[in-house]
């Protein structure tokens, strides 16, 4: 099954030798189909791939297993193949997760916290302190 939502024109660099490919990126079945004008066919594992960098024009894929290997997808990305495509990532794992203004309350709060609790120390923890253990420091 191979309709124009599970294709798209793409470039890519396979990783082995510095020549850029160009050609059709499909999904078929469980595997990403890369296909030269030639009809030379390159088949990528899903989970072998995993994004790069999200370019003003396109987006970038590379694959765990050849690490100069780059996918080059023009946006807007076909619905039927951005669905199994790694998530892009903006800011990492944590604020990505969460959401950029949530990650900024929840760390904001707690730097506050810590920041209360070092500055209160010496009134809750001096207390704590035994007398023998000041006498033996000075």
């Amino acid at each position: 099954m191979t309709d124009e939502a599970f294709q798209i024109s793409a470039t890519w660099y396979d990783g082995v030798s510095a020549l850029r490919r160009e050609g059709i990126a499909s999904w078929t079945d469980d595997r990403l189909v890369l296909t030269e004008a030639g009809g030379m066919r390159h088949e990528v594992p899903p989970d072998d791939l995993r994004f790069v960098e999200s370019l003003p024009d396109e987006r970038v894929y590379g694959r765990q297993s050849l690490p100069d290997f780059r996918l080059c997808l023009p946006l807007p990305l076909p619905h039927g193949i951005e669905r199994h495509l790694p998530a892009p990532a903006r800011y990492g794992g944590w604020i990505d997760r969460l959401g950029l203004g949530k990650a900024v309350v929840v760390f904001g709060v707690a730097s506050a916290a810590a920041v209360a609790l070092f500055m209160t120390a010496p009134e809750w923890l001096g207390p704590r302190v035994p007398e023998a253990f000041e006498a033996r420091i000075g």
